[in-house]
């Protein structure tokens, strides 16, 4: 395999990878509409930070897609060569559409990826400008599949109306007693998303519970005392935390330090490894959501995606990695459905489309191109005799049929009264 890398402008990154998968497809590029859709390369580009605060995220992309593209060769899943050229958006919309456009300019109509909200919204019209098709594989505003819906963008993943909705039924599950909350998170369409969804949930499951006023603070912060002293001083028995990669880590270590997680239920959203592998031992016990959790499935794509990654790596795969693993392989699967990757032939076969994945079978829903998917959540704690320095202590798995929101393409979300911020 050869790699290259250079410059974008904007300070993009871009690295690039020949895969082939199947029996391989011709040396000629294709890409939206022309005449090499159908039998070159499937040219996909996997934008992500790998870079700055959020690359602990999106540095799990590549891995993920290279992996795809591996099991489908020793899988028979594509006749077709894969190229995946890596773009690190370093969470700035501006350095992501000036990246995208680059490789868009160059023929890629295909893109995987994208951590930060922000992001995936900038390039929603980036898509439709260009005639390309973005799956997002991690970035949760609801408003991807509602308010700022395209035909051009899909959503692989859960999102946060089905994700915080479950969890909020879990903690009642786990913790009956808790009956009264505090909200934290990132002052951005992703964390107000997120923090409503829970709400709603609260609502609906534990309707007598005090849901204190959330707490909004600045996305990249490097001091979140001020924002964890607010919540202290509303004495909750339960914290939902919607901060994220190096921010929930400052947050939760400064939180620790004026003992918030002594005698406190901590639901964090969407951090999965992350913060554990920061803290190590001194990680507080709380509940997680993963986006795919090899541990709850026992199949042979989340075995295969397992054993791989951790002879490499050393350590157990976080759900990016079978995120973009999933997006790559439902390229492969619409493609061989039309025969194209032509865009129209791409999106039509998209939609509707159900693909085996890591965590099972999923659907691509036509109507919003959000995906019905099970919801993943793991116990982690602080261990000092354990090899990373916590553990898994258990994992819990709700079918995301029984809680995904209606389909309404263009239209907010209903998370139902008393949920504003």
């Amino acid at each position: 395999m050869s790699m290259f890398r250079r410059a974008l402008p904007g300070a993009a990154l871009v690295t690039s990878a020949m895969l082939v998968a199947g029996c391989g497809g011709s040396a000629v590029s294709g890409g939206g509409g022309d005449e090499a859709a159908a039998d070159g390369p499937i040219r996909i580009g996997v934008v992500g930070p790998m870079s700055g605060g959020s690359a602990l995220f999106g540095a799990e992309f590549p891995i993920g897609a290279e992996l795809a593209v591996q099991w489908l060769e020793e899988n028979g899943g594509t006749d077709r060569e894969i190229e995946l050229t890596t773009v690190d958006d370093q969470s700035d919309p501006e350095v992501a559409v000036a990246g995208v456009r680059e490789l868009t300019d160059q023929g890629v109509h295909i893109f995987i990826g994208t951590v930060n909200s922000p992001v995936a919204l900038a390039l929603g019209p980036v898509m439709q400008q260009t005639d390309s098709v973005l799956l997002t594989t991690a970035a949760h505003a609801m408003e991807v599949n509602h308010e700022n819906f395209n035909e051009h963008v899909f959503r692989v993943t859960d999102n946060p109306y089905m994700r915080q909705r479950a969890q909020a039924q879990l903690a009642t599950e786990v913790a009956p007693d808790v009956d009264s909350w505090s909200l934290v998170g990132p002052d951005h369409a992703y964390g107000v998303s997120t923090m409503r969804s829970f709400m709603s949930g609260l609502n609906d499951f534990a309707p007598d519970a005090t849901i204190n006023d959330p707490i909004l603070a600045p996305f990249g912060a490097s001091d979140y005392r001020n924002a964890m002293s607010s919540v202290m001083s509303q004495q909750p028995e339960g914290v939902f935390s919607a901060l994220y990669a190096n921010d929930a880590v400052t947050a939760y270590q400064q939180a620790q330090a004026m003992g918030l997680w002594e005698n406190t239920l901590l639901m964090d959203s969407a951090n999965e490894f992350f913060v554990a592998r920061a803290m190590k031992a001194q990680t507080p016990d709380h509940w997680t959501a993963f986006h795919w959790y090899h541990g709850a499935y026992d199949n042979e794509m989340s075995t295969f995606i397992a054993e791989n990654y951790m002879e490499e790596h050393g350590v157990e795969p976080t759900g990016f990695v079978g995120e973009a693993f999933s997006a790559v392989l439902a390229v492969a699967a619409a493609a061989e459905a039309g025969g194209s990757t032509a865009t129209d032939d791409l999106i039509e076969n998209l939609e509707g489309l159900e693909w085996e994945t890591p965590s099972g079978e999923r659907l691509m829903r036509a109507e919003d191109h959000q995906t019905v998917k099970d919801v993943n959540f793991v116990r982690l704690r602080g261990c000092e005799t354990c090899p990373e320095g916590f553990e898994v202590v258990e994992t819990r798995t709700i079918d995301g049929t029984d809680i995904i929101e209606p389909a309404t393409p263009g239209e907010a979300v209903d998370y139902g009264p008393e949920t504003e911020i």
